[in-house]
C-alpha cells in the first residue's frame, strides 16, 4: 500500500481506494463466516463445541467463496455502496453532533455579523466561505430570504 497516495493497488495490479479494499476485507470475512455458517449448520459454527477446521476443509470454504464471488460480482459492489454509506452517514451524524454541541456558540458569537432581527424567532446559521463560487452564487438567495 502507498501511503503517500489516496489509492491502493491489490495483487492483481488493479486500483482500488482504500475504503473499497476495507470494504473488500469485510466481505471476505463476512463470505468466509456465510461457507462456515452453510457448510456446518449455523448452531455449529457457533457452538463452542465446533472442531476446529482441518487445512483440506479451509481449502473447499476458501474454493466455495472464490466461485460465489466469481459467479456473483455485484455482491462485492453491494458490499463497497454499503460501505460508503454506512460512512457517509457516519460522518453525518458526526457533523450534527458537532453543530448540535456548539450550537450557543455559533448562534451567539459576538463576532458574528448578524442580519435582520436579531431578537427574531428564527435563527440561520450560514457558514460562508469568500473564495467558494457555490457560497457566492447562494449569497442572492440568503439576502432575498431574510426580507
Amino acid at each position: 500500500m502507498l501511503a503517500a497516495s489516496p489509492k491502493s493497488v491489490n495483487d492483481a495490479g488493479r486500483n482500488y481506494p482504500e475504503t473499497d479494499m476495507i470494504a473488500l476485507a469485510a466481505l471476505r470475512r463476512s463470505a468466509a463466516l456465510l461457507a462456515l455458517a452453510l457448510l456446518f449448520g449455523a448452531a455449529d459454527v457457533a457452538a463452542e463445541t465446533a472442531s476446529p477446521l482441518n487445512d483440506a476443509q479451509k481449502q473447499v470454504i476458501e474454493k466455495m467463496i472464490h466461485q460465489y464471488i466469481l459467479d456473483h460480482p455485484e455482491v462485492i459492489l453491494e458490499a463497497v455502496q454499503r460501505h460508503r454509506d454506512k460512512a457517509e452517514e457516519a460522518k453525518k451524524a458526526h457533523a450534527k453532533a458537532a453543530v448540535t454541541s456548539l450550537r450557543k456558540e455559533i448562534e451567539n458569537d459576538p463576532t458574528s455579523p448578524v442580519a435582520g432581527n436579531a431578537k427574531g424567532d428564527v435563527t440561520i446559521v450560514e457558514f460562508f466561505d469568500y473564495r467558494c463560487g457555490y457560497c457566492k452564487r447562494v449569497h442572492p438567495t440568503m439576502v432575498e430570504l431574510l426580507k
